[in-house]
Protein backbone atom coordinates (compact mmCIF):
# COMPACT_ATOMS: atom_id res chain seq x y z
CA UNK A 1 0.00 0.00 0.00
CA UNK A 2 1.18 3.52 -0.71
CA UNK A 3 2.20 5.92 2.09
CA UNK A 4 -0.85 8.02 1.22
CA UNK A 5 -3.12 5.11 2.13
CA UNK A 6 -1.87 5.26 5.70
CA UNK A 7 -1.70 9.05 6.00
CA UNK A 8 -5.36 9.58 5.16
CA UNK A 9 -4.41 12.02 2.41
CA UNK A 10 -4.93 9.73 -0.56
CA UNK A 11 -6.19 11.50 -3.66
CA UNK A 12 -9.86 11.12 -4.58
CA UNK A 13 -9.77 12.00 -8.26
CA UNK A 14 -12.91 11.45 -10.28
CA UNK A 15 -12.45 8.46 -12.63
CA UNK A 16 -12.38 9.65 -16.21
CA UNK A 17 -11.92 6.55 -18.38
CA UNK A 18 -15.44 5.18 -18.43
CA UNK A 19 -19.01 6.27 -17.83
CA UNK A 20 -19.52 3.23 -15.65
CA UNK A 21 -16.74 4.29 -13.31
CA UNK A 22 -18.15 7.80 -13.13
CA UNK A 23 -21.57 6.40 -12.26
CA UNK A 24 -20.02 4.25 -9.53
CA UNK A 25 -18.25 7.32 -8.17
CA UNK A 26 -21.47 9.35 -7.97
CA UNK A 27 -23.23 6.45 -6.27
CA UNK A 28 -20.38 6.23 -3.75
CA UNK A 29 -20.73 9.96 -3.05
CA UNK A 30 -24.42 9.58 -2.26
CA UNK A 31 -23.81 6.52 -0.07
CA UNK A 32 -21.03 8.33 1.81
CA UNK A 33 -23.19 11.39 2.40
CA UNK A 34 -26.02 9.20 3.66
CA UNK A 35 -23.73 7.27 6.00
CA UNK A 36 -22.45 10.52 7.53
CA UNK A 37 -25.94 11.85 8.15
CA UNK A 38 -26.12 14.29 5.24
CA UNK A 39 -29.10 14.80 2.99
CA UNK A 40 -27.94 13.96 -0.54
CA UNK A 41 -30.59 16.31 -1.97
CA UNK A 42 -28.58 19.27 -0.67
CA UNK A 43 -25.65 18.45 -2.93
CA UNK A 44 -25.59 18.09 -6.70
CA UNK A 45 -23.66 14.86 -7.15
CA UNK A 46 -23.10 15.79 -10.79
CA UNK A 47 -20.83 18.56 -9.52
CA UNK A 48 -17.35 17.91 -8.19
CA UNK A 49 -16.70 18.29 -4.50
CA UNK A 50 -14.51 21.18 -3.36
CA UNK A 51 -10.94 19.94 -3.15
CA UNK A 52 -8.97 20.93 -0.06
CA UNK A 53 -5.21 21.17 0.49
CA UNK A 54 -4.18 20.73 4.13
CA UNK A 55 -0.73 22.17 4.89
CA UNK A 56 0.35 20.98 8.34
CA UNK A 57 3.63 19.52 9.61
CA UNK A 58 2.30 18.13 12.89
CA UNK A 59 1.01 14.57 12.53
CA UNK A 60 -1.59 14.82 15.31
CA UNK A 61 -3.00 18.11 14.03
CA UNK A 62 -3.12 16.62 10.54
CA UNK A 63 -5.05 13.61 11.83
CA UNK A 64 -7.63 15.77 13.64
CA UNK A 65 -8.34 17.93 10.60
CA UNK A 66 -8.54 14.90 8.32
CA UNK A 67 -11.03 13.15 10.60
CA UNK A 68 -13.35 16.14 10.27
CA UNK A 69 -12.91 16.58 6.52
CA UNK A 70 -13.40 12.90 5.79
CA UNK A 71 -16.52 12.93 7.98
CA UNK A 72 -18.22 15.17 5.42
CA UNK A 73 -16.72 13.32 2.41
CA UNK A 74 -14.42 16.14 1.27
CA UNK A 75 -11.44 15.14 -0.89
CA UNK A 76 -8.20 16.35 0.67
CA UNK A 77 -4.48 16.25 -0.10
CA UNK A 78 -1.72 17.01 2.41
CA UNK A 79 1.55 18.91 2.41
CA UNK A 80 3.92 19.15 5.37
CA UNK A 81 5.41 22.57 4.60
CA UNK A 82 4.93 25.57 2.34
CA UNK A 83 7.32 24.33 -0.34
CA UNK A 84 5.37 21.07 -0.67
CA UNK A 85 2.14 23.07 -0.78
CA UNK A 86 3.34 25.22 -3.69
CA UNK A 87 4.41 22.10 -5.57
CA UNK A 88 0.98 20.53 -5.00
CA UNK A 89 -0.81 23.69 -6.16
CA UNK A 90 1.31 23.63 -9.30
CA UNK A 91 0.12 20.11 -10.11
CA UNK A 92 -3.51 20.09 -8.90
CA UNK A 93 -6.43 22.49 -8.75
CA UNK A 94 -7.65 23.27 -5.23
CA UNK A 95 -10.69 25.18 -4.02
CA UNK A 96 -9.48 25.93 -0.49
CA UNK A 97 -6.24 25.70 1.49
CA UNK A 98 -5.99 25.11 5.25
CA UNK A 99 -2.58 26.50 6.20
CA UNK A 100 -0.54 26.03 9.37
CA UNK A 101 1.73 29.02 10.02
CA UNK A 102 4.81 27.63 11.74
CA UNK A 103 6.43 24.94 9.59
CA UNK A 104 9.97 23.96 8.56
CA UNK A 105 11.41 24.76 5.10
CA UNK A 106 8.74 27.40 4.31
CA UNK A 107 6.19 28.75 6.77
CA UNK A 108 2.56 29.53 6.10
CA UNK A 109 2.97 33.28 5.72
CA UNK A 110 5.72 32.93 3.12
CA UNK A 111 3.72 30.27 1.31
CA UNK A 112 0.59 32.41 1.17
CA UNK A 113 2.63 35.36 -0.12
CA UNK A 114 3.80 33.14 -3.00
CA UNK A 115 0.27 31.89 -3.66
CA UNK A 116 -1.07 35.44 -3.92
CA UNK A 117 1.35 36.14 -6.76
CA UNK A 118 -0.67 33.67 -8.85
CA UNK A 119 -4.14 33.51 -7.30
CA UNK A 120 -6.41 36.13 -5.80
CA UNK A 121 -8.24 35.63 -2.51
CA UNK A 122 -11.38 34.75 -4.49
CA UNK A 123 -9.60 32.30 -6.80
CA UNK A 124 -7.95 30.31 -4.01
CA UNK A 125 -9.04 30.97 -0.41
CA UNK A 126 -6.35 30.31 2.21
CA UNK A 127 -7.38 29.76 5.85
CA UNK A 128 -4.76 30.16 8.58
CA UNK A 129 -4.64 27.54 11.34
CA UNK A 130 -2.45 28.41 14.31
CA UNK A 131 -2.16 28.12 18.07
CA UNK A 132 -1.12 31.78 18.20
CA UNK A 133 -4.33 33.75 18.73
CA UNK A 134 -2.72 37.17 19.27
CA UNK A 135 -4.09 40.12 17.31
CA UNK A 136 -0.70 40.73 15.69
CA UNK A 137 -0.71 37.22 14.24
CA UNK A 138 -4.15 37.79 12.73
CA UNK A 139 -2.92 41.07 11.25
CA UNK A 140 0.08 39.36 9.65
CA UNK A 141 -2.25 36.79 8.10
CA UNK A 142 -4.44 39.53 6.66
CA UNK A 143 -1.40 41.36 5.30
CA UNK A 144 -0.28 38.37 3.19
CA UNK A 145 -3.81 37.78 1.88
CA UNK A 146 -5.24 35.00 3.99
CA UNK A 147 -9.04 34.77 3.92
CA UNK A 148 -9.73 33.50 7.42
CA UNK A 149 -8.23 32.45 10.72
CA UNK A 150 -8.82 29.35 12.88
CA UNK A 151 -7.24 28.98 16.31
CA UNK A 152 -5.86 25.59 17.36
CA UNK A 153 -7.05 23.52 19.07
CA UNK A 154 -10.04 24.12 16.84
CA UNK A 155 -13.70 23.38 17.38
CA UNK A 156 -15.33 21.33 14.63
CA UNK A 157 -18.19 23.79 14.21
CA UNK A 158 -15.73 26.67 13.76
CA UNK A 159 -13.72 24.72 11.17
CA UNK A 160 -16.84 23.97 9.14
CA UNK A 161 -18.17 27.51 9.44
CA UNK A 162 -14.97 29.21 8.27
CA UNK A 163 -14.65 26.77 5.37
CA UNK A 164 -18.27 27.37 4.34
CA UNK A 165 -17.81 31.13 4.48
CA UNK A 166 -14.87 30.97 2.10
CA UNK A 167 -15.89 28.36 -0.46
CA UNK A 168 -17.06 29.72 -3.81
CA UNK A 169 -20.76 30.04 -4.64
CA UNK A 170 -20.49 27.10 -7.05
CA UNK A 171 -20.38 24.95 -3.91
CA UNK A 172 -23.63 26.26 -2.42
CA UNK A 173 -24.84 22.76 -1.49
CA UNK A 174 -21.58 21.92 0.27
CA UNK A 175 -21.63 25.26 2.09
CA UNK A 176 -25.14 24.48 3.41
CA UNK A 177 -24.03 21.06 4.48
CA UNK A 178 -21.02 22.34 6.40
CA UNK A 179 -23.10 24.99 8.15
CA UNK A 180 -25.74 22.42 9.09
CA UNK A 181 -23.28 19.77 10.28
CA UNK A 182 -23.52 19.39 14.03
CA UNK A 183 -20.71 18.49 16.38
CA UNK A 184 -20.29 14.75 16.80
CA UNK A 185 -21.67 13.40 20.07
CA UNK A 186 -19.53 10.55 21.44
CA UNK A 187 -21.60 7.62 22.65
CA UNK A 188 -18.85 6.01 24.69
CA UNK A 189 -16.40 7.66 27.07
CA UNK A 190 -13.67 6.14 29.22
CA UNK A 191 -13.67 6.89 32.94
CA UNK A 192 -13.14 10.56 33.69
CA UNK A 193 -9.59 11.77 34.25
CA UNK A 194 -8.91 14.80 36.46
CA UNK A 195 -7.65 17.70 34.38
CA UNK A 196 -8.40 16.00 31.04
CA UNK A 197 -11.31 17.23 28.90
CA UNK A 198 -12.25 13.85 27.42
CA UNK A 199 -15.51 14.86 25.76
CA UNK A 200 -13.98 17.91 24.11
CA UNK A 201 -11.01 15.92 22.82
CA UNK A 202 -13.29 13.25 21.37
CA UNK A 203 -15.33 15.93 19.63
CA UNK A 204 -12.21 17.09 17.79
CA UNK A 205 -11.41 13.53 16.67
CA UNK A 206 -15.05 12.94 15.57
CA UNK A 207 -15.57 10.36 18.31
CA UNK A 208 -12.70 8.13 17.17
CA UNK A 209 -12.13 6.55 20.57
CA UNK A 210 -9.38 4.02 19.56
CA UNK A 211 -7.36 6.78 17.88
CA UNK A 212 -7.84 9.07 20.88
Amino acid sequence: RSPEAFSGCASSRLPSRSKALRADWKLLQVETMTSTGADARDIDVESRAPRVLLVEDNEINRFLVLENLHAVALPVDCAENGAEALASIGRQHYDLVLMDLQMPVMDGLECCTAIRKQYSMQQLPVIAMTANAFARERQRCEEVGMNGFITKPFETAVLYQVMAENLGEEFAGWKRRLLRETTFAPQELPPSLPGVELAQALQRSRGNLPAY
